[in-house]
């Protein structure tokens, strides 16, 4: 009787033991999947804010928005996963700016719109697909990506050729993988986005064409070893950011304040529009030649101070008036007038000696 007491009083104890460990095993899961459910915050279906620092994130398939900087500066985030049937339609401003550890992602079929400066500066992002349903891209959306290489997608308004990504009119991003020594923006193209040839260092020659009608800011920043570009215009124009000073395509002149050309550059050439608006071309030092076309009326207030290295500019005979100090600060230069001066402000030379003009006969 005792030995029997004392086996089954054995087998009640480890049954005891087990149960307590399912326990604590249960309350553990339970209390890992709250940690976990914490971390995310949910509204209506719309992911609003995430305040983990995990390696990985999983986005579950009822979630139908990611809002605004939701991930931004989630530095160790390296993986972005979505469930199976996710029903996610739209990815918000800097849902992802600055995950600088991310390296690829596949943006489920469903989304119809990336907005603005949603991977920005994600700096190690190799690679990602994009949804054939895309239908909005905002801008600035892989500014600052200087590792991307490859980008996939089935929709009919993504084009990426010759190592560019185009969305409907747009001209994107020209990728890490490109290699081009000359660079021709197709005629298609309307606008260009700011930062989009930050990985252009190995071009020499841009042309940029009548049909493009906006340059983001600092368009042309990555191009180091640029020697010549044509512009269809100079100048912010009637409407703000509709345009760029020459600087600004190659700098953020809203932060820097001064044109920032590489040296390299010693020849632009303009297409066409109205105007050389005031200071378009203040401090390109380094530029030696500048063609303008027989469009430009007007050249705004110090539209050329400081280009110290300019040595010959033909001013066209359709332009009938040219602000003061226009070309203060370019001693070296030989301006050819081809019309009529009498419109032009009296100190419009600068301190360019009289002998270094010319006027038509």
């Amino acid at each position: 009787m005792k030995s029997f007491l004392k086996k089954n009083m054995s087998s009640i104890i480890i049954i005891g033991v087990i149960a307590i460990i399912g326990i604590i095993l249960a309350i553990a899961i339970y209390i890992t999947a709250n940690k976990e459910e914490e971390k995310f915050s949910v509204n209506q279906d719309n992911l609003i804010q995430y305040v983990g620092s995990d390696e990985t994130v999983t986005i579950e398939s009822n979630i139908k928005t990611i809002g605004e900087s939701v991930f931004k500066s989630k530095t160790k985030l390296t993986t972005v996963k979505f469930e199976k049937k996710s029903k996610l339609e739209g990815i918000g401003r800097s849902a992802f700016e600055g995950c600088t550890s991310l390296e690829s992602i596949v943006i489920p079929e469903g989304v119809t719109s990336i907005e603005a400066y949603a991977f920005k500066n994600c700096s190690k992002l190799v690679s990602i697909t994009l949804p054939s349903t895309l239908t909005t891209l905002e801008e600035g959306v892989f500014e600052g990506c200087s590792s991307l290489v490859e980008i996939k997608s089935s929709s009919n308004l993504v084009k990426v050729e010759n190592n560019t990504l185009f969305f409907n009119t747009k001209l994107v991003k020209y990728l890490v993988s490109g290699n081009a020594v000359s660079y021709t923006v197709p005629e298609f193209v309307t606008e260009i986005e700011a930062y989009a040839f930050q990985n252009g260092g190995t071009i020499k020659q841009m042309h940029v064409g009548k049909n493009v009608k906006k340059i983001g800011t600092a368009a042309f920043i990555g191009c180091k070893n640029i020697e010549s570009i044509t512009v269809p215009f100079v100048g912010l124009g009637d409407v703000y950011g509709d345009g760029t000073y020459v600087g600004g395509v190659f700098a953020n002149l809203f932060s820097a304040g001064v044109a920032s050309l590489p040296e390299t550059l010693i020849k632009v050439e303009v297409l066409g529009g109205t105007e050389i608006s005031t200071v378009a071309f203040r401090n390109c030092r380094f530029l030696q030649e500048i063609i303008l076309p027989n469009t430009i009326k007007y050249i705004g207030v110090s539209a050329f101070q400081g280009c110290s290295g300019l040595t010959k500019i033909v001013i066209p005979d359709s332009v009938t008036y040219i602000a003061p100090n226009a070309f203060q600060g370019c001693a070296n230069v030989l301006i050819k007038v081809q019309g009529n001066a009498e419109g032009f402000e009296p100190t419009w030379m600068g301190n360019v000696s009289a002998d270094r003009i010319e006027y038509a006969k």
